[in-house]
């Protein structure tokens, strides 16, 4: 999430319900909300992200900056 609270692709936040929310852009600036339950996960249908998530979803972090993160190290370390 950004700092003046707009949604960023790859924000992950937790609903009022415990699931997790996964919101991905492509490159037509089309959300892709994928949720996590305890028993499933789906991606729900592309959508405009105009309003944002509701106020009770709390922010854990972006996904985004994790795997491009993680894609970093990967590719830094030596391949044995």
């Amino acid at each position: 999430m950004s700092a003046n609270g707009k949604l960023n692709s790859g924000d992950v936040y937790v609903d009022k319900d415990g699931d997790i929310r996964i919101y991905c852009k492509n490159t037509w600036d089309v959300w892709y909300p994928t949720v996590i339950t305890k028993e499933h996960m789906w991606v729900q249908d592309a959508r405009a992200m105009e309003h944002g998530v509701p106020q009770e979803y709390k922010f854990l972090l972006n996904i985004k900056d994790l795997l491009i993160a993680i894609k970093k190290d990967a590719l830094d370390e030596p391949s044995n």
